[in-house]
């Protein structure tokens, strides 16, 4: 939604990010003041239930803004994992294969060639 995964790597304990710049360290503090101060000045202005279905909004945003997060930043670290393509033409090996080169096969309706 708003954070970039290069601003965070995920907790070691529990479930959550880490700020490792700038960057994330201003995310998290934007988003405590947005979703604190409105809270804070509804309740000054005794409205308790708007200031509950505030905390409670916000608090799914900023849950669905992690766990996207998280979930960019598993998918860049499985794809730095996984191992590169196989080009077509090279290290392919196809069932019977042999050294003498290539045999025709032929059924009742095809006549096929193996490379």
């Amino acid at each position: 939604m708003f954070g970039d995964p290069n601003w965070f790597r995920p907790k070691t304990v529990g479930w959550g990010l880490k700020p490792i710049t700038w960057q994330g360290w201003g995310y998290a503090a934007t988003w405590i003041g947005v979703i604190t101060v409105p809270f804070l000045l509804m309740l000054s202005w005794h409205m308790p239930t708007q200031s509950l279905v505030w905390l409670a909004v916000m608090s799914g945003g900023l849950f669905y803004d992690v766990r996207d997060i998280r979930k960019q930043i598993q998918r860049a670290q499985f794809q730095a994992a996984a191992p590169p393509p196989v080009a077509a033409d090279k290290d392919v090996l196809y069932i019977g294969d042999s050294d003498s080169g290539t045999r025709p096969l032929a059924t009742r309706n095809y006549s096929l060639k193996l490379k």
